[in-house]
């Protein structure tokens, strides 16, 4: 049956929403058909009872869904007829109909075969217009299940925004509230850490709530606690004495309350100082601000600063709001402290959870950040001074244009005083207030440190530019074979040619090529160019060494045998190596590297060998054939007992898996001798022979990865 060139016929949606109208229901139907008539029937069986209006729209398969694009479909009905000859659609159908849609099947002929397939492909039912007033039935009954799914999602959806809503009421509330689950602390706001002092949030999860209370009341709670849990949900108020997470005892009241959260009883903890006057003395909190007073806000940063830093960098801003005194002289004095106030609110609004904030006294705020890099904490303060400008502030009636400027202190170095961040951060927030307000300038030292990164970005530019012109020259040093034979294994080294045409070596460029993610095209230039050394001078094997990045690399053996392949190159005369240490803590990657690169006919070797506790595990779990041993462990190699039992120890168990040892950076007599008599077979340094040759006609160097960096 031909379905291909169907005429679609489209009929005007029902409302997004279908709602019953006393007992008749108005339904939107799209019929999957090859034939208009079988829309007519069942447009007229659903709206011939009086108990239904359906609005029914046909399509072929083709076109279905261009249908839905233009009409919402309460119901799909897909007649089987335009499905016999055409089964392979069945499941790109089903593809095509929107999520949680009933669909349908109208046959026939019905038989268990055919109601188990379409079941099976996710049909709701099975019908035949043998029965009209079943057809009608169960149309309208997948209809009416689909506006409780609706009802359902809807109320989820107002459920989730309601719980967000209470969860940012919970945390930005100025009174402390914590959720207690089995007597213990699973959750707390900002509020309620102030209170009790504590830090981190961290550091009270898990804590008993009786911790946290004076021993002669616990009792007290714990009463209080079991008659909220079996008894009516009463928000009696208790007083009790709190204990700090210092050990400091106030007078606190408590509010408790049975909750639900995630479906598990709760009780929610409200904790209100009572003594108003000296809540900022009991909790840090500033009373017209409601944020950290300039005590406990420094006590805090003072903590904050001796903690290891886990990345990123850390920054202190200092903001005063601008021309003050205008702004009082216009609103008075009550409405500066509202003024004040408003900036605040704004602060804590922007503010991320682990940000640190306080009032410092006076016009004076102050916020501890942690971000990635101090242009994101510049960013942030940009934003603040933004939205506090856009933002009109009036009191009673008086509109007051504010402003804020800022100052920011990079925190690069531990042992900097407090004092001394602040002074910086005020002085470069009071260059910002000269210049004209509303404005953002780092400190003297972030100015260093932006002109070091800058520097620094600079010189990854460069390093870009000499991929792009092929600017790097290939050395290549000998590894002698201690027994004299003629082999001719030779160590890749790279350097970078600066604008005049003087080398650059690599201790100057690759820490930024690794800051700045380029040590990977690196890596492939050194590949490149080491296979057109390999072509056209055939040693026994040149050594190339891979980054971090390029083990981690999955798409590397891949491209190393496409370029392989347009080289004359063999494989065999290329030994791919990385460090011990990038072994050790990538051991599963080094692996997976190794074995592909060894099944494409490739060598594979561990640098720097010796240096880390995982020399023995490495030997047993890598694939390899040679090890280059530490320079560091052979310096000592002829003089210290400890050091030659322990590089015995290596070559032995080398010589068991069949790996080659080369000993690094040989440079006396008495060391070389030392290694020949422990069983090293090469040896590379000064005292062997240090030849460095840079290869001529750099411009046909790696040409089949030039294009690849240009476009990187």
């Amino acid at each position: 049956m031909n379905i291909k060139n169907k005429k679609v016929v489209e009929f005007p949606s029902a409302s997004k929403e279908p709602r019953p109208s006393g007992n008749t229901v108005s339904m939107s139907v799209v019929m999957v058909t090859a034939h208009e008539n079988d829309a007519s029937v069942v447009n007229h069986i659903l709206n011939s009872t009086g108990r239904s209006k359906a609005k029914v729209a046909s399509s072929s398969i083709e076109k279905l869904s261009n249908v839905f694009k233009r009409v919402q479909g309460d119901i799909v009905i897909v007649c089987d007829r335009s499905l016999r000859k055409n089964a392979r659609y069945l499941h790109r159908l089903f593809k095509q109909i929107p999520e949680y849609t009933p669909v349908l099947i109208l046959s026939d002929k019905i038989d268990e075969q055919s109601i188990d397939e379409y079941l099976g492909a996710g049909a709701r039912d099975v019908l035949s217009l043998e029965y009209p007033k079943h057809f009608h039935s169960a149309v309208v009954r997948e209809f009416g299940s689909l506006l409780v799914y609706r009802k359902l999602m809807r109320a989820q959806r107002l459920c989730k925004n309601y719980e967000r809503q209470v969860k940012r009421f919970t945390r930005d509330s100025s009174e402390g509230i914590a959720d207690v689950r089995d007597g213990c602390i699973v959750g707390a706001n900002t509020s309620w850490l102030n209170i009790f002092e504590c830090d981190d949030s961290r550091q009270l999860l898990n804590t008993p709530i009786l911790d946290l209370v004076k021993k002669s009341d616990q009792a007290k709670v714990k009463q209080a606690i079991a008659d909220r849990r079996t008894g009516e949900n009463r928000r009696d108020v208790i007083k009790i004495t709190g204990r700090s997470m210092h050990g400091k005892e106030f007078p606190l009241s408590l509010v408790l309350e049975r909750i639900r959260i995630s479906g598990s009883p709760t009780m929610r903890v409200t904790a209100r100082p009572d003594a108003l006057p000296s809540v900022g003395s009991i909790s840090g909190i500033d009373e017209s601000t409601q944020i950290y007073d300039r005590k406990y806000f420094l006590n805090r940063l003072g903590r904050r600063l001796a903690a290891p830093l886990l990345g990123g960098t850390r920054s202190l801003i200092y903001i005063r709001p601008d021309r003050f005194s205008s702004v009082q002289n216009s609103i008075g004095i009550l409405g500066s402290e509202a003024a004040l106030t408003h900036i605040a609110s704004t602060l804590r609004e922007l503010a991320h959870p682990d940000d640190l904030f306080g009032r410092l006294g006076g016009t004076v705020f102050c916020i501890f950040l942690e971000r990635g890099s101090v242009r994101d904490a510049e960013a942030w303060v940009r934003h603040f001074c933004d939205v506090v400008g856009k933002r009109a502030f009036k009191f009673e009636g008086n509109s007051v244009e504010l402003t804020c400027s800022a100052g920011l202190s990079e925190i690069n170095n531990s042992e900097l005083s407090i004092d001394k961040l602040l002074q910086e951060a005020h002085a470069a927030c009071h260059i910002g207030r000269l210049s004209g307000g509303n404005d953002v300038q780092l400190g003297a030292s972030s100015k260093k440190a932006q002109i070091r990164r800058n520097y620094s970005k600079q010189e990854a530019d460069k390093i870009r530019l000499a991929l792009r012109q092929n600017d790097f020259r290939l050395i290549r040093t000998p590894i002698i074979k201690l027994d004299d034979s003629d082999c001719k294994l030779r160590d890749a080294c790279v350097r970078m040619l600066d604008t005049d045409g003087s080398e650059i070596l690599p201790a100057d460029f690759m820490p930024i090529a690794e800051d700045y993610g380029l040590m990977t095209m690196i890596d492939r230039w050194v590949i490149g160019a080491s296979l057109t050394y390999s072509a056209k001078r055939q040693p026994d094997v040149i050594f190339v060494r891979l980054s971090q990045d390029s083990i981690h690399d999955d798409t590397l053996p891949e491209w190393v045998r496409r370029v392989l392949e347009k080289s004359d190159a063999k494989s065999s005369q290329i030994c791919f190596q990385t460090t011990e240490a990038i072994a050790s803590q990538s051991m599963k990657q080094t692996r997976w590297q190794a074995q592909k690169l060894i099944d494409m006919g490739f060598n594979f070797a561990i640098d720097q060998f010796g240096t880390t506790s995982d020399t023995m595990n490495i030997l047993q779990h890598v694939p390899l054939q040679y090890v280059r041993i530490d320079a560091g462990l052979l310096q000592g190699l002829a003089r210290d007992q400890r050091v030659k039992k322990q590089v015995s120890e290596i070559v032995r168990t080398a010589r068991t898996h069949c790996i080659h040892t080369i000993g690094d950076r040989i440079e006396d007599a008495k060391t070389l001798a030392a290694a020949c008599q422990i069983g090293i077979e090469y040896a590379q340094g000064d005292y062997v022979r240090h030849d460095e040759i840079v290869l001529e006609d750099t411009h046909t160097v790696c040409r089949p990865i030039l294009p690849e960096i240009a476009a990187a």
